[in-house]
């Protein structure tokens, strides 16, 4: 430990010595030039124009909003107040830099003086003190020659005490190798470089800890740029790392390296990558399924000059959230980095692609039109962050229409206040386990025996087929205690997708489950599922042994009376007796 300790003293004192320019305000994002090009590019880029509209529009009709308050929102987080107020921080200051409304100017003022006079920003939770620094911080830079004298030294003085020094007190949070250390490492940056002038031995010390512990954290990009705790996440991390890697930008002028970091590059198209056709996420763990506009796909494809990264679904997203009359779904960061379709733009990305490293994930899909089928199978541990028994599940379009769902996830506050912290206990036999959203029966997976998977046990993608024609195997034998090898398939078909299964070596007539989720009206013909959703039909057929059972229909299925509903959801399954010399079956999607 005193090896340690004594080693840490030295990366400090030896970035102490080293000296940075201070660059004045703005310096965050961008320079007073910086922003003086946005505005002479509003007169001749009809997107920049709309977009920058759109962020005005929206500060307009918070105006009259009452100022925060801090408040625990649901037992022990304030993190929605933190988002909201740094949400609204940046759309007054974007629309006061861009049109010179004194209003915004005010506003801003008043709600960053609002938030520095908190008693503090949660540290319990340390997320909301990241959250909070950050919108703080970049308003206090912005607006930095406007802010009254007072105003100024208020809001500074809150910001060091509530963000900086909770920062610097607690510096485990910026070491986590999840969604924690990008956000907290971000949010506490944020409040460096914003008073870096007046704190400058804190402002080295967080520049010394980012330097150093970052390179491991974005190890979790590897090999292929997937992220671990699914596409919610990877907004919200990732957001705050690309945040993080702009900001060293424009303040030191240097990034530390972390752009050229192995696999970082590839996670900008991560997200087009687990998004099917119909716009909807690949939603395994504690992650949702909607996609909207995310600023972060823009910067990636900026700077790896990689303009069809935002073809696929971010460019039309982008244009259905701007084409509300109202709403706050488009950062005011997008402004820095929006751009034009280049001409005869086309999409090169795989049709199939494995993610590999913590979370293995396969996908695979038949072309990148919106009629495409669309297959993408998870991988990983129940044990890892964020994670559910889902190894094995599917989820499945084609049509235009997502057929086969993961429900997602539980609401944390709702289940903490029933299991309290065993929510977040993620060894074998944790409570966790038992919440029907997160444990297997509700995924589109195999269970046997009516046996929970094996929390620890690790699925991984053993090979993948590219092409039109892809097909994916995954090992799914790590799940089960009970069963000498357990293989999935699946195969991408000329008109559909077929997805066949292995079980060897579980005990004589136990009950294979094979199940789905689905949103849509079920009908039998003969010995076939017609599925019908949105005007469109899609036929489930399956090969199985003569003792397999018929097809079971349970509409909303759920758990304890205190876990969410699951209003529109249907599950279909069947069971077939074990041999145990080998069972196989498929079904296919037609």
């Amino acid at each position: 430990m005193k090896c340690i300790c004594l080693l840490s003293g030295i990366v400090l004192a030896a970035c102490s010595a080293a000296a940075f320019e201070v660059k004045p305000h703005p310096r965050l994002f961008a320079d007073a030039a910086g922003f003086e090009s946005l505005k002479e590019r509003l007169a001749t880029d009809e997107l920049l124009r709309r977009s920058a509209a759109y962020v005005r529009r929206d500060a307009d009709k918070q105006l009259d909003m009452a100022l925060p308050v801090r408040r625990i929102t649901d037992g022990r987080r304030m993190l929605s107040i933190s988002h909201e107020t740094g949400d609204r921080v940046l759309r007054h200051a974007m629309t006061y830099r861009l049109f010179g409304d004194r209003r915004h100017l005010e506003k801003a003022e008043a709600i960053m003086r609002a938030a520095a006079t908190f008693e503090d920003w949660n540290p319990s939770h340390f997320l909301d003190v990241a959250v909070m620094s950050f919108g703080v911080a970049v308003g206090y830079d912005w607006l930095y020659g406007d802010l009254s004298p007072e105003a100024r030294a208020a809001i500074r003085e809150g910001l060091v005490r509530n963000g900086l020094d909770a920062g610097i007190a607690k510096p485990g949070v910026r070491r986590s190798t999840t969604n924690w250390g990008q956000v907290c490492s971000g949010g506490v940056l944020a409040a460096a470089l914003a008073v870096m002038e007046d704190e400058p031995e804190k402002c080295r010390r967080i520049l010394a800890e980012v330097k150093r512990d970052l390179p491991r954290i974005m190890g979790m990009y590897q090999p292929n740029g997937s992220y671990p705790e699914g596409a919610g996440y990877w907004n919200f991390g990732t957001g705050y790392n690309v945040r993080l890697i702009a900001m060293l930008e424009s303040a030191l002028g240097d990034d530390f390296g972390l752009t050229s970091r192995p696999a970082f590059r590839e996670t900008g198209y991560f997200l087009d990558m687990v998004t099917g056709p119909t716009g909807e996420t690949f939603n395994h763990s504690d992650s949702g399924s909607g996609r909207g506009s995310s600023w972060i796909t823009w910067w990636f494809a900026r700077r790896f000059s990689r303009p069809d990264w935002v073809e696929p679904f971010e460019r039309a997203a982008f244009e259905k959230e701007l084409a509300k009359i109202c709403g706050r779904r488009i950062s005011p960061l997008t402004l820095f980095y929006l751009f034009p379709r280049p001409p005869d733009v086309k999409v090169d990305l795989p049709l199939a692609w494995r993610a590999g490293g913590v979370t293995d994930l396969v996908v695979q899909r038949s072309d990148w039109t919106k009629d495409a089928r669309f297959a993408a199978f998870k991988g990983g541990k129940a044990t890892n962050k964020h994670a559910h028994m889902d190894g094995g599940s599917f989820v499945y379009e084609a049509k235009g229409v997502r057929w086969a769902w993961d429900l997602g996830s539980e609401n944390y506050a709702k289940i903490e206040h029933v299991i309290g912290m065993g929510l977040w206990r993620y060894e074998e036999g944790s409570p966790r386990y038992g919440i029907f959203r997160i444990g297997p029966f509700s995924h589109n997976t195999l269970t046997l025996d009516r046996i929970p998977h094996c929390a620890t046990g690790d699925v991984r993608v053993v090979s993948l087929k590219d092409g039109a024609m892809s097909e994916s195997v995954l090992d799914l034998t790590p799940l089960f205690t009970n069963a000498i090898r357990v293989i999935r398939r699946g195969t991408m078909l000329k008109d559909g997708f077929r997805i066949s299964d292995w079980v060897e070596g579980l005990r004589k007539d136990a009950p294979i489950r094979w199940a789905m989720m689905t949103k849509a009206q079920v009908s039998r013909d003969g010995g076939d599922l017609v599925l019908s959703q949105d005007g469109r039909e899609l036929r489930i057929s399956r090969n199985v042994p003569p003792c397999a059972s018929e097809w079971k229909i349970e509409d909303e299925p759920h758990g304890k009376e205190w876990e969410s509903p699951n209003k529109g959801f249907r599950q279909i399954s069947f069971t077939v007796p074990s041999d145990p010399s080998g069972v196989k079956f498929n079904v296919s999607f037609l």
